[in-house]
């Protein structure tokens, strides 16, 4: 059984937007994961490595310049992706062989940006209905028209 704690920390509002403000400085401006969307700069916690990596659209073998930045776990499945479609991760022999890894890393990716797309759709396809149902009048809203 823990001893009943006899105070609390006293709030730091100063501490807090000191330590928010090392994170934007570490990660950069407007931190966001391509895939999943995660941007909370309060929710990406630098860690040895930072939570945003940049991933090698293309493989770093083959393209070593075309990146995006990628949260660690969305980086970790496109990865496993890559090795699923049987894009080689290493230096490919010839031109051809580049080529192919290039293609077929393309579309590996692009299959989880569409994944993503698709999610997101889905989500505003169920706002839209919960509007409907809440706030039919939303429709004629300026912003609303197309």
């Amino acid at each position: 059984m823990m001893p009943p704690k006899k105070d609390l920390p006293p709030i730091d509002p100063l501490a807090n937007e000191t330590r928010r403000s090392k994170r934007e400085l570490l990660l950069g401006e407007n931190p966001t994961c391509l895939l999943c969307g995660i941007a909370n700069v309060d929710a990406l916690m630098p860690v040895p490595r930072s939570i945003l990596e940049a991933h090698h659209v293309c493989g770093r073998a083959n393209d070593g310049d075309l990146t995006v930045p990628l949260c660690r776990n969305c980086h970790a499945e496109v990865t496993e992706g890559y090795r699923e479609a049987g894009v080689p991760l290493n230096r490919p022999p010839t031109l051809l062989h580049k080529l192919a890894a290039i293609l077929r890393a393309l579309g590996a990716f692009l299959s989880a940006v569409g994944r993503t797309c698709t999610s997101i759709a889905e989500s505003l396809i169920a706002l839209v209905a919960r509007l409907d149902a809440l706030f039919p009048i939303w429709r004629t809203w300026q912003e609303a028209a197309p």
